[in-house]
């Protein structure tokens, strides 16, 4: 990410979840982490329940503005109903 924005914020704990970057019209280019995998790291090395990792990505990650170039975090389409609701 260094290569592409050296001012880009990663989101540190997470580097499973990185899967690319994300180009913006006129904007910076940022990091992009699944958030799915996000909340299964929380689960797993935090022992959070399923509820407690979506309310701390929700509050204590989603909710951190950084910057212009803040990470951004993707809900694929395919996963979002089994994984996030069930």
């Amino acid at each position: 990410m260094a290569n592409i924005n050296k001012n880009a914020v990663v989101a540190v704990g997470f580097e499973e979840a990185y899967v690319g970057f994300v180009r913006r019209a006129n904007r910076s280019t940022v990091a992009l982490y699944d958030y799915v995998t996000c909340v299964e790291i929380l689960m797993r090395d935090e022992d959070f329940s399923h509820k407690e990792a979506v309310m701390f990505m929700e509050e204590r990650i989603l909710s951190h503005e950084t910057g212009e170039s803040s990470p951004a975090f993707a809900f694929w389409k395919d996963e979002y109903e089994d994984k996030l609701k069930g």
